[in-house]
């Protein structure tokens, strides 16, 4: 009876309270920050039909599944802030599923209490959560598929398994490109590890078959979008040094806790040195393998050192490496303190640092609806807008006027901001000259420009065309509104 209970306790009650936990601490701040970033873009081609959709995406680095799943979503919910981002919320809350029960079942029962309550405090995590974006997805299917990926290793006769392990292999490439990469991880343990390869090398070249025949749509996509990045660069710049130090600091919520993590897993991998490499479960080595492995490769070739840099070590990016990063911070904690007295309450320091330091209303210091305000105050009088880069505009619309951005074709949406004299443009070579002169005013929101848009040259351009620059406010993390004015304006009053 009491095995009984403590089962009951261990596969129902802790799992249920885990997710119960993530989602009361989750969504009490899910609508504070505004919808920013590239929020608005997935909002906004969530909107189109889905064949649209897909040939929409594909023309950039962000596949389609996400996007899908959205549109139907907003069919049902809307396109309000709490509404786009409860989709990505659930994805999120339903990960600590996952990764307590791998933790459960390949490890031991603390250290998945362990693992789902770092999972649970991160604030990388709890960004990515409050975010209507592809990310917590990606999470989730990394964690199932690595869920499925050692269940085949434990029984490699589980069809069920193949099956599973297939599927989320399939969603992470339609998900995220990076979510390729762990079906790399995966591969990478069926190839080095002996004991891994020997298991299960047959059934998965079998699941690694069937991603291709499901993924093979998509497979020219992939290879255009890499031959592109690759060839013309993206936005993300090579990286120094330090950067693999910020990103580890970024998992652990604060210098304190980086530190003592960093000290956990060399202690515990010291201890593992007087061992038989041999002797090192395998379970134990696709949780690091998850983590280091992808964490390693992709620090270095985005280093700016590196032969050929291809810049892609991005936070966002490596998403679906940080639930290994947790469950390897779990093993190396109970390895260390299992056997010495008052262990129990040693493993529970790296959980109290990160809820020392978790901070669940994450403020990201966005001002759009303000700037919106002071926009259309300033469109009081007689103006052309410019926004710079001209992708910003979807942050812009969604405040501006929702009914815009509901016009789901981009024509059409440019029209209809054309109607209110207001234009996305990449440079001064896109400034209407004609446009300009039969106004007051022009309202530049210069959207970061100088890092989208490198020497765009509009405010030279605007000079030259008898305008000087009257007023700028700087709206945190959104833009610089500039307000230029007619020259000949200053010096008819001076007259």
């Amino acid at each position: 009876m009491k095995i009984k209970i403590e089962q009951k306790f261990l596969n129902w009650y802790i799992p249920i309270g885990l997710i119960i936990l993530n989602f009361i601490l989750k969504i009490i701040y899910l609508n504070v920050n505004d919808i920013a970033s590239d929020e608005p873009f997935s909002i906004y081609y969530a909107q189109m039909d889905i064949s649209t959709i897909i040939t929409e995406l594909s023309k950039g680095n962000n596949p389609p599944f996400f996007e899908i799943l959205l549109h139907y979503w907003i069919k049902l919910f809307g396109i309000s802030k709490f509404s786009v981002r409860f989709l990505p919320f659930l994805f999120n809350v339903a990960a600590v599923y996952f990764i307590y029960k791998i933790g459960l079942t390949f490890f031991n029962s603390k250290i998945a209490v362990l693992s789902g309550l770092l999972f649970t405090f991160s604030n990388y995590l709890l960004i990515f959560a409050q975010e209507a974006r592809v990310y917590s997805l990606l999470a989730l299917l990394a964690c199932v598929s690595m869920y499925a990926f050692l269940h085949l290793i434990k029984n490699n006769k589980s069809k069920l398994y193949l099956s599973v392990l297939i599927i989320s292999n399939v969603l992470l490439g339609y998900a995220h490109y990076f979510g390729l990469f762990v079906i790399i991880i995966q591969l990478f343990c069926c190839l080095v590890f002996k004991d891994i390869r020997k298991q299960v090398l047959k059934h998965y070249l079998i699941a690694t078959i069937a991603l291709i025949i499901l993924y093979s749509p998509n497979i020219k996509v992939v290879i255009t979008r890499f031959m592109v990045s690759a060839g013309e660069g993206t936005h993300v710049a090579p990286i120094g040094f330090d950067e693999a130090f910020f990103m580890f600091k970024r998992f652990c919520n604060s210098l304190l806790a980086n530190h003592i993590f960093v000290l956990i897993f060399i202690i515990a991998l010291i201890k593992r040195f007087f061992k038989k490499f041999e002797t090192t479960p395998a379970y134990n080595k696709v949780a690091f393998t998850w983590f280091l492995f992808p964490f390693l490769f992709m620090f270095f070739i985005s280093y700016k050192h590196s032969p050929y840099p291809i810049p892609m070590f991005v936070d966002r990016y490596v998403i679906y490496l940080v639930p290994g990063f947790y469950i390897s911070l779990a093993i190396c904690t109970y390895e260390i303190f299992r056997n010495i007295k008052f262990g129990t309450i040693f493993m529970s320091v790296p959980v109290l640092l990160m809820l020392f330091y978790f901070n669940p209303n994450m403020y990201k210091c966005r001002t759009i609806p303000g700037a919106m305000d002071k926009i259309k105050e300033l469109q009081a009088t007689p103006s052309v807008m410019y926004i710079c880069p001209g992708w910003a505009d979807l942050n812009f619309v969604y405040y501006y006027d929702i009914n815009i951005f509901k016009i789901a074709d981009v024509p059409l949406m440019h029209n209809a901001l054309g109607q209110n004299q207001i234009y996305p443009i990449l440079n001064a070579v896109e400034i209407d000259v004609a446009k300009i002169k039969q106004v007051e005013q022009v309202i530049y929101i210069d959207a970061n420009a100088d890092f989208g848009c490198i020497r765009n040259g509009i405010i030279p351009h605007l000079e030259n065309s008898g305008f000087y620059q009257a007023d700028s406010v700087l709206y945190y993390g959104t833009a610089y509104i500039r307000v230029f004015k007619k020259k000949d304006n200053v010096t008819n009053n001076l007259n």
